[in-house]
Order: C-alpha cells, then sequence, then structure tokens
C-alpha cells in the first residue's frame, strides 16, 4: 500500500468512527433499566402536536403526525409482526388505519447522557426502510444524527426488534427525534449516568493510533531515502 493510500485510510477510518465522545450504541446495557415499556397505556391515538407524559412524567412524547402509545398489534411485514400481548408506540394510526405512517416522534427529558429503544419499521419485499436517530441539546441544537435499516427478511417473526442508542461522555442531550415510515418502538430507555464507550471503539481508535505510527515512520523513511538520494549525486 502507497503513502497516499495508507493515510486516505485512515482518514476514512477516522471518519466512520466519529467524534469520541459520542457512539451510536446496539447494546442496551449501559443505558440503565426500561424507563418506558408502553404497558399501562392501551392503542392511544394521539393527534399532532398534542403530548403524551412517559415513564412517570419524566419523558414528553409528542409527533408531528398521529402517533399511537400502547399499540398491540401491527404487521411489519418483511420484519414480523409486532403484537400479542406486547404494548409498544409507533407514528400514525396503528388502531384505526392511518392515510400515512410516515413522521418524527419526538421524546423530551430531562438532561441525559445518552437514550434509546428498541426498533422496527415495515419493511417491503425488496425494499429499503430506514430510521433516523437525531440527539437534540439544549435550545434544539442538533448534537448528533444516525441512520439505520432493520430488515429482517422474515414475515413470520414476532416482536423482533433492534436496540439502538446515542450516549454522549456529557449529560446534554434532552431529546430524541425519531423518524421513518412505519416505526415502531418498545422499551425505551434514558441513561442518567455516562453509558460506557463500545467494547470495540477503544480497538478502533487504537488501530488508527497505530495507523499514525505506521505512517509517520514510513514518512520518514521516504524522507531519509530522499536525503541519501540527493546526497549522492
Amino acid at each position: 500500500m502507497s503513502i497516499q493510500k495508507f493515510a486516505f485510510a485512515a482518514v476514512l477510518s477516522g471518519a466512520l468512527i466519529g467524534p469520541a465522545q459520542a457512539a451510536l450504541y446496539t447494546d442496551a446495557g449501559g443505558f440503565g433499566p426500561v424507563d418506558e415499556g408502553f404497558e399501562s397505556f392501551d392503542g392511544l391515538v394521539v393527534p399532532s402536536p398534542w403530548p403524551v407524559r412517559l415513564a412517570g412524567g419524566d419523558v414528553i412524547a409528542t409527533a408531528d403526525i398521529d402517533m399511537t402509545i400502547g399499540a398491540f398489534a401491527v404487521d411489519l411485514n418483511e420484519n414480523g409482526t409486532w403484537g400479542a400481548g406486547n404494548h409498544f408506540a409507533g407514528v400514525g394510526d396503528l388502531v384505526n388505519g392511518s392515510s400515512s405512517y410516515d413522521g418524527s416522534l419526538h421524546l423530551t427529558f430531562d438532561p441525559a447522557y445518552g437514550a434509546g429503544a428498541t426498533f422496527s419499521i415495515y419493511q417491503d419485499l425488496g425494499g429499503t426502510a430506514a430510521i433516523t436517530l437525531q440527539a437534540y441539546g439544549a435550545d434544539f441544537v442538533l448534537l448528533e444524527s444516525y441512520s439505520f435499516v432493520i430488515n429482517f427478511g422474515d414475515p413470520f417473526l414476532n416482536n423482533a426488534g433492534l436496540f439502538y442508542g446515542i450516549g454522549r461522555d456529557s449529560a446534554d442531550i434532552v431529546g430524541l427525534k425519531i423518524s421513518g415510515d412505519g416505526l415502531v418502538l418498545d422499551d425505551l430507555r434514558v441513561a442518567t449516568s455516562a453509558v460506557p464507550v463500545p467494547a470495540a471503539l477503544p480497538l478502533l481508535l487504537g488501530g488508527l493510533g497505530l495507523l499514525g505510527i505506521t505512517r509517520r515512520r514510513a514518512h520518514s523513511a521516504v524522507l531519509s531515502s530522499s536525503a541519501m538520494s540527493q546526497h549522492s549525486t
């Protein structure tokens, strides 16, 4: 690998990781217990922009279209079904049917180190459905934004979802915006203490450090070779 290509690989890896202070998590372990499982709600359909208090009043939920809190059955096509006694939340009227399920759910809370939930989304056969998860700070300043695709490819699954959350090294997150077409979520968690750095992140950062050291050594070798060549002439 040439020095130029080596340097490009290091830059690309850094761009994929992003700032060390923030990360998109796929493990709920560091986010504490479930704050809201939606089991105390029973298919409450709320028009925009009316708020609903969750987690004993510690979380406020609103949406830019209808939202359903405590839904109990929905067909997500290639991502299976959600229901069978398990209540959850989603965008759109999931009880009576809705003209649109494409919108955003907004969750606000006291400053926290992170927040996340278990997600799924309606998935057509052969299609691609993405969820965008954004964290906001004071004065609605966007702190982090991530998009991810959930595609199980099995219409016979029941209550299959994946955890995604945003964690930071300071308690500066005051809200999440969750966007998608036919998204549902359950088991909301709000981290009131620092979320441990994902296990893979220090290894990646260490790898980048080694890349930097190797690049500097290679650069020094090139300079030495050039100097020797000029001296010999």
